[in-house]
């Protein structure tokens, strides 16, 4: 099969070779003059001239010239020469930590179902070749299997002419971190996404199942000098299934929890470590956590800044993507840090819209995680066109093989010659 990497420089050159043949058929060669010595031989009849029928000549010359015009012009195109390849490519991205599970799952993906391994209530009727990506940090939020995706898409399209569509799975843990990245950049994949969901089980995924299973044995305590501290209020009925502290007075900043205990830093009045004055204070029209928007006005008179030194990841974000929250892992341990100014005897706290709040503060350390059902489109997934990502990525103009090129050159000055070689015959002749 023979394509280009740059077909425009290929047409060019067919058009030009066009327009030489054309030029050729419109030559005129001057007939050569013939002279009579005399006319007295010339026998009396009607003056009659014979038309010559026009016959293209120097056919061989013309052909040597378009050919080399075209060989000269495969090169400069990037011509590729390749045998056919697949029509297209099912591309799987799953996390790095489960490639040593990539057993578990795998039949399930190789036997076009879309569920668990031994699920085949959706076959996939497809021949396209399958190719596995493993890819970091899917774990914190799925979006970043959508950018490897996107990446590898890029380079099988530039790579092989012959794929015509790609499409797309991805193995996604039942819970992550975030979806935000995953929203973020869903719009950008042109085709639908095929999730097949993997339970990948550890150490903090099991607390926070024993936590959704109703093992819930401990009340938060708020140490507030606050009488209607409205922490206190909206923690009065929680459960959880670990011990949870919320600090709401001064207290050292290197206070850390204990054995099983979660202390979380709220002052009433200030910012814990972490957050610096902002100038001037401004407004938030809200917080979101665990994908639930607790929308109220907020006045802002801190800023959060991350601490190189401190292994952090937020738990609360204000509505304009800035950190509210904060968990922090030291030797093990965890605490974590709020910044959120909320009025005395405010309820703004309590309600269902302050519940992703009380969930995101109080689950067990390493497992503020949100599910990742329904973020897949169908189990028949629509797969995308690969000439997208031809346009969008950056194309290698280069032939296949590298030295492709270099003979098409060469065949084309060969031509360029052994015309010059015939037509000082036809002069010398």
């Amino acid at each position: 099969m023979l394509s280009f990497g740059v077909p425009w420089v290929m047409g060019v050159a067919v058009a030009a070779a066009l327009v030489i043949a054309a030029l050729h058929l419109l030559s005129v060669r001057q007939p050569p003059t013939l002279w009579l010595p005399t006319a007295r031989f010339v026998e009396a009849g009607d003056a009659r001239a014979v038309a010559r029928r026009p016959r293209p000549n120097d056919l061989l010359l013309l052909a040597l010239r378009i050919a080399a015009l075209l060989l000269a012009g495969a090169a400069l195109a990037g011509a590729r020469c390749h045998a056919g390849g697949p029509g297209g490519v099912h591309l799987v991205v799953a996390d790095s930590t489960f490639r040593a599970d990539s057993a578990v799952w795998w039949p399930a993906i190789a036997a076009g179902t879309r569920n668990a391994p031994g699920d085949r209530s959706s076959e996939v009727a497809t021949d396209d070749v399958m190719q596995v990506v493993w890819s970091a940090g899917v774990r914190t939020d799925p979006g970043a299997a959508l950018v490897t995706a996107q990446r590898e898409a890029s380079r099988i399209a530039a790579s092989d002419a012959a794929v015509e569509r790609i499409a797309l799975t991805v193995v996604l843990p039942a819970q992550v971190r975030s979806t935000r990245g995953w929203q973020a950049w869903r719009a950008a994949w042109p085709g639908d996404v095929r999730v097949i969901p993997h339970e990948h089980p550890s150490a903090r995924d099991a607390a926070l199942a024993d936590s959704s299973a109703g093992r819930m044995r401990f009340a938060v305590a708020v140490r507030s000098s606050l009488e209607d501290d409205p922490v206190t209020a909206a923690f009065a009925d929680v459960r959880t299934a670990r011990p949870v502290v919320i600090e709401r007075d001064s207290l050292p900043e290197t206070m850390v929890s204990q054995g099983d205990t979660i202390v979380v830093h709220w002052p009433r009045v200030g910012a814990p470590r972490g957050w610096h004055p902002r100038t001037p204070a401004d407004s938030a029209g809200g917080v979101a956590a665990m994908e639930v928007a607790l929308i109220a006005p907020f006045v802002r008179a801190y800023r959060h800044e991350a601490d190189s030194t401190q292994r952090e990841h937020p738990l609360v974000w204000w509505t304009d993507g800035e950190v509210a929250a904060v968990e922090r892992t030291t030797d093990g341990r965890c605490t974590r840090a709020v910044y959120l100014p909320v009025t005395a005897g405010s309820d703004q706290l309590q309600g269902a819209a302050a519940a992703g709040l009380r969930t995101a503060l109080t689950a067990p350390c390493g497992t503020t995680l949100v599910s990742t059902e329904g973020l897949g489109d169908s189990s028949m997934a629509r797969p995308a066109a690969a000439d997208q990502f031809r346009r969008a990525g950056s194309v290698s103009t280069r032939s296949e093989p590298w030295w492709l090129t270099p003979l098409l050159l060469v065949a084309a000055l060969s031509l360029l010659v052994v015309e010059q070689v015939m037509r000082r015959r036809e002069v010398s002749a």
